[in-house]
């Protein structure tokens, strides 16, 4: 990060260190972007084959009082044991858990 304050872009790449992705070469920002605001419609992201071949990811956020994501919830897996017919349930297996740390969060 420069500044502190999240990543410089430059020409629509991350300047400093740069996402990887299988296969060399940087993850262009605007793919980084797409995603993002994909996990934001959906409420959860996967994660597969972005940084490496092998694992796979899902999460969720864990929101504050205002609505704001202030920490993530995820399960990750090695990619042969990853059945994308089971995704909706990590996810609402996620999200309950989510919710119950949101819950305590809450609660102080």
């Amino acid at each position: 990060m420069e500044g502190g304050s999240g990543p410089a872009f430059r020409d629509g790449e991350p300047s400093g260190a740069r996402l990887a992705r299988p296969g060399g070469g940087p993850y262009p920002a605007r793919h980084a972007r797409a995603e993002l605001a994909r996990a934001a419609r959906s409420g959860f992201a996967v994660h597969q084959d972005r940084s490496e071949r092998g694992p796979v990811a899902v999460g969720v956020p864990v929101r504050g009082e205002d609505g704001s994501a202030v920490a993530g919830l995820s399960v990750s897996m090695p990619g042969v044991r990853y059945d994308p017919r089971r995704l909706r349930s990590l996810v609402a297996t996620l999200d309950a858990a989510a919710r119950a740390l949101e819950a305590d969060l809450a609660a102080g």
